[in-house]
């Protein structure tokens, strides 16, 4: 199965990015059984998975699992994703800790 993104322009975002040198990693409504597909589906894209980290939330807030994953207070928090939910419910989560 090759992999598409929603929008043409998000792996080229994703690759400027990484070229700035802004440190990267991936959330996921997946579970973590689908680790080989996920990372085999954006190998198909052009993305090392084993550079980025990848959270699997296993269907859950992406935003409270976020904020359990986090080592350190980022400044700044560019998030890609196809559903409008999940933006919100991650800059809830990241206003609830003044990030």
């Amino acid at each position: 199965v090759v992999a598409t993104t929603v929008e043409e322009k998000t792996i080229q975002i994703i690759k400027f990015l990484a070229a700035a040198g802004i440190h990267q990693g991936f959330i996921t409504a997946r579970n973590h059984e689908l680790k080989e597909i996920t990372k085999n589906q954006l190998r198909s894209v052009g993305i090392t998975p084993n550079k980025h980290p990848i959270i699997y939330c296993n269907g859950g807030d992406k935003g409270k699992i976020l904020i359990q994953h986090l080592w350190h207070r980022p400044r700044h928090l560019i998030m890609i994703d196809d559903k409008l939910e999940n933006i919100v419910n991650i800059q809830t989560a990241l206003e609830r800790f003044n990030i």
